[in-house]
């Protein structure tokens, strides 16, 4: 029941973000090329929400381009809340790789296999790149994600919004979770367990591989 209600606010959020640009759309028959291009027609569907436990807010994984990476946006559970994005998947346009959609008719076979195979890599880069892990708080303040393998800590009311990156390392942090005091988070990296403040005033390594 709770994951329909979060279902249906977002379909209410980006509902209001796409009636505008439908409603300057003109009638005309679909290619074959344009319904097999990214970004998709049939728009990008969110992905990763999570309702904060004092079900206000809704913080989900999307793209406005319609591709990926996704970034993280924060809409609010009332009728008319504002939605915000919170934190972009790319922090500088140099970052971004151009994704290659179509391929020459008159290349040779190979050439085709080998711009597809570059398609497919570049679009698990874009992936690999978005925004991933996001977890409330427990008492609904703070929100948890990470990026590129590195995980952040940031709270949605502040202005600006300032995401505080707490790890750093070459190995990737994988599943994150709040501890019931709201202040601490737990961790795995290289194999290991780690329970670090989200203040960053302390880190405690709990297991040794």
């Amino acid at each position: 029941m709770k994951r329909r209600y979060i279902h249906f606010v977002l379909i209410l959020i980006l509902l209001a973000q796409a009636v505008p640009s439908l409603a300057q759309t003109k009638n005309a028959p679909l290619t074959v090329r344009e319904i097999m291009s990214e970004p998709s027609i049939a728009g990008m569907r969110p992905e990763g929400e999570k309702l904060s436990p004092d079900g206000e807010q809704v913080a989900y994984l999307w793209s406005a381009s319609g591709k990926d990476p996704r970034d993280l946006y924060l809409g609010s559970t009332r009728i008319g809340g504002d939605t915000r994005l919170l934190v972009r998947a790319v922090d500088e346009e140099k970052e971004s790789r151009p994704a290659k959609t179509e391929t020459r008719d008159e290349a040779r076979t190979s050439e085709r296999k080998e711009e597809r195979v570059m398609q497919r890599d570049a679009a698990q880069e874009a992936r690999e790149r978005s925004v991933a892990g996001v977890e409330w708080s427990p008492d609904s303040r703070r929100l948890l994600f990470s990026k590129r393998g590195d995980l952040y800590v940031l709270n949605p009311n502040e202005t600006p919004v300032a995401p505080r990156r707490l790890t750093s390392t070459v190995a990737i942090e994988g599943g994150a979770q709040w501890l019931a005091d709201s202040r601490r988070i737990l961790y795995q990296s290289g194999g290991n367990l780690f329970v670090v403040n989200a203040d960053q005033t302390s880190l405690v390594q709990l297991t040794r591989e």
